[in-house]
């Protein structure tokens, strides 16, 4: 079980009337609302120039939208890793087998590599 606040995480855009902010906070049934992250938007910055503004607003909410997402993305990464690791230790796939994804090969054992330095990473285990 992970420490991290229990998901899903939903956004608030201009929380509590401040404008040029997204607040990330915890499920509605976690004990208290949780906030667990505050982005700043274009609206935040004047310095940001007109011509940039647009592009950095998008940019800022997709990140929110992101960081939203982790706690559904950190539980599904867990379960696929598990599952494919299931099937290596039953011999139904080799861990040396390959796949080749949008022009990347890699193998099942790389994958799962990563996935667990992922994993590792989001658990404050590895930096």
């Amino acid at each position: 079980m992970s420490e991290h606040t229990p998901g899903p995480w939903a956004i608030e855009e201009d929380h509590d009337d401040m404008d040029g902010t997204v607040m990330i906070h915890g499920a509605a049934d976690a004990p208290g609302l949780v906030p667990v992250a505050l982005v700043y938007t274009a609206d935040a910055f004047p310095c940001i120039e007109d011509e940039d503004r647009e592009a950095a607003d998008t940019m800022c909410k997709a990140d929110a939208r992101l960081i939203a997402a982790a706690p559904d993305l950190f539980h599904e990464l867990q379960w696929t890793a598990s599952a494919l690791a299931s099937l290596v230790k039953a011999g139904k796939i080799g861990e040396h087998a390959v796949i080749t994804i949008d022009g990347v090969r890699e193998s099942i054992g790389e994958i799962l590599d990563a996935a667990d330095r992922a994993l590792g990473k989001a658990k404050g285990d590895v930096e």
